[in-house]
């Protein structure tokens, strides 16, 4: 409260001062602003995938892997970017995880390739979490691949693939839907 009474009265005294004080011009002057504007932008297709029934609630431990790739476009207009890449549950009683030991866990992971790759492919720097995971030539891609998500140049097409690993034990009985998105930033 003290604190604030101090700053109350000093900001009186500064309005108290300028309201006595004359003012004083000599000549004029010009202000520049400058707004820098990201022109990354990205377009994704055939982005809902539906996994379909998945196993029983009491015992599930099912890995799917995306039947055909998902499309992510650099329509920037001439910009370089790179891709983070993020997962919410919407609503979802299910966790992402980056290890299945509790119940209603599940691990969701995404790489960048031409051709579909094999589940020995994705490993633990391709896992997606609630936070953004940046792509690189090691994040959301592998060794032998042919695609980044990173230093994307302006048109080109990436192909996503997602392996989907669904929890070993749920307890629910309800659909879980969980969004993937894709972010765009441009290369400095």
């Amino acid at each position: 409260m003290r604190t604030v009474f101090t700053s109350m009265c000093a900001i009186a005294a500064l309005v108290a001062a300028l309201w006595v004080s004359p003012v004083q011009a000599a000549g004029s002057g010009n202000v520049t602003v400058t707004v820098t504007l990201s022109s990354a932008s990205v377009a994704v297709t055939d982005a809902t995938i539906a996994v379909g029934t998945a196993g029983t609630p009491a015992a599930m431990s099912t890995t799917y892997i995306t039947a055909a790739a998902i499309h992510v476009t650099n329509n920037s207009g001439g910009t370089t970017q790179t891709y983070t890449l993020s997962i919410t549950n919407d609503g979802a009683d299910w966790t992402a995880a980056t290890t299945i030991g509790n119940d209603d866990e599940y691990i969701l992971s995404a790489l960048f390739n031409s051709a579909q790759p094999g589940a020995g492919d994705f490993l633990a720097n391709d896992m997606l979490s609630t936070g953004d995971v940046i792509c690189s030539a090691t994040n959301c891609a592998f060794a032998l691949g042919d695609e980044t998500g990173a230093a994307v140049a302006a048109a080109e097409v990436r192909h996503l693939w997602l392996k989907f690993e669904t929890p070993d034990v749920t307890t629910t009985y309800t659909a879980q839907v969980i969004t993937v998105t894709v972010t765009a930033v441009a290369d400095a």
